[in-house]
């Protein structure tokens, strides 16, 4: 295995040797698949570059209010798929060596969407490591949200309420998620000093300082505070509709010691069937089974490598999730509904919440 991953399948040897996992590798990586795929990120490339142009060139251009802000929505969409192509760049599945993948992630993560690169990846490293771990995976946690029976308890009883119709808040909350991560990038830079924090605080700036500039050309604050409000708030909903369906509503293991590493990832997480407009929609993340398993794996290859891993999961028993992309939706907002019926049905500021 590469030494240089930052992902935790460094690990998998340690953790279960005899699961099958290296074997399964082995034919993944006989069939060319982790082979680099210059042509396809360059492409990647290319196609962020002509929505950024597309969507700021119009934004500046056309006087219509409302014109300007369907460029604040499409933009939006710009954001995230970066977001995306920086998640890659992060897995090692575009770079492979060690200096240029930080650089690529300094200019994706800071300069261009204004959000930590290494905030990112501690809490994504700690993610792939604690899939759907109530309290160990930091995408499993919320102030506002219960994903699991045993979290109604912990909630505040003034947030019992809106915890009790989250699956018809979620939608709402994910408009402030790109304000609550930057807020949290920001003093992760500040406080832990990681590597290369200087160039981090330096791209940042440089970030909030374009997009000052580019919101003052738009004809005024109340243009510039309406674009800020619309883009940001749809980025945070299509990033949050990307991510969520991923692992919300599947089985919670935490610690279970009877569990390996290929079990673990395959278990927590969902894919996502469709074609080419769902692939491009999740960004790849639609193969989150085969993505959990082998982060460095190029996008454009994880549907390949998805016939091996659910036969393997197949001949070991392991349930593998593949639905639809309705039915992800439907499983996700199901389960956020269902987590909060105790709460629609009780004392909402009684001292002793309900964990059933």
């Amino acid at each position: 295995m590469s030494t240089d991953q930052i992902t935790p399948l460094s690990q998998v040897e340690h953790q279960s040797p005899h699961d099958g996992y290296a074997e399964l590798r082995r034919r993944i990586i006989s069939s060319g698949l982790f082979e680099s795929q210059p042509r396809f990120y360059t492409l990647q490339v290319l196609w962020l570059l002509g929505l950024f142009a597309v969507g700021v060139t119009f934004a500046l251009t056309l006087d219509n209010v409302v014109l300007v802000l369907a460029c604040a929505v499409f933009l939006s969409g710009a954001n995230v798929q970066a977001e995306m192509l920086g998640h890659d760049v992060g897995h090692r599945q575009v770079l492979r060596t060690p200096r240029w993948p930080h650089i690529a992630g300094l200019t994706l993560g800071n300069l261009l969407l204004g959000i930590s690169y290494s905030f990112w990846i501690d809490k994504h490293d700690r993610h792939h490591v604690y899939p759907n771990h109530s309290t160990k995976d930091p995408d499993g946690n919320y102030t506002v949200l219960a994903l699991t029976e045993d979290q109604i308890i912990t909630r505040e009883k003034i947030l019992r309420p809106l915890v009790g119709i989250q699956a018809f808040l979620f939608p709402f909350w994910l408009l402030f998620q790109p304000l609550l991560m930057r807020k949290s990038a920001t003093i992760h830079v500040f406080k832990n000093r990681p590597t290369y924090w200087k160039a981090e605080v330096v791209t940042l700036a440089l970030h909030g300082a374009l997009y000052g500039f580019f919101l003052a050309q738009l004809g005024g604050w109340p243009m510039a505070l309406a674009f800020v409000a619309v883009h940001q708030g749809i980025m945070g909903v299509y990033n949050g509709l990307v991510f969520a369906p991923n692992h919300k509503g599947m089985p919670v293991v935490d610690d279970a010691p009877d569990i390996d590493y290929i079990k673990r990832q395959v278990v927590t997480a969902r894919n996502v069937h469709g074609g080419p407009l769902t692939d491009t929609w999740f960004g790849g993340l639609n193969y989150q089974i085969e993505h959990h398993l082998f982060p460095t794996l190029p996008r454009n290859h994880l549907g390949k490598a998805q016939p091996l891993v659910r036969e393997y999961c197949e001949k070991q028993g392991i349930p593998y999730e593949n639905t639809s992309f309705l039915g992800a939706y439907a499983a996700l907002f199901s389960h956020l509904h269902r987590m909060g019926a105790p709460l629609r049905h009780f004392p909402w500021f009684s001292a002793k919440a309900p964990t059933s």
